[in-house]
């Protein structure tokens, strides 16, 4: 993955600007959002689903402990493939 963006913020702000919203978390906790796009082909879950050019990441993750509050895959149209 080629980073593009990392970003400190609270998990308020990061819920605010893209809906994802986990009640678990406080929203004073400071976050990582670490965005990039991987060239080339990419498979996600289980080999189910195939990016095949430019897939973006986004890592949310905790920046006290590091550890993963999750990733997004966002796959361009016309590039994923779907074998379900």
């Amino acid at each position: 993955m080629q980073i593009t963006e990392a970003k400190l913020t609270t998990y308020e702000e990061f819920a605010a600007k893209t809906g994802h919203y986990k009640s678990s978390i406080s929203t004073n906790r400071m976050v990582w959002i670490v965005t990039g796009f991987v060239q080339g082909e990419l498979r996600m879950a289980k080999g189910r689903s195939v990016c095949t050019d430019n897939a973006k990441i986004v890592e949310l993750t905790d920046a006290e402990t590091g550890d993963s509050f999750g990733r997004t895959i966002y796959c361009p149209p016309n590039n994923q493939i779907n074998f379900m």
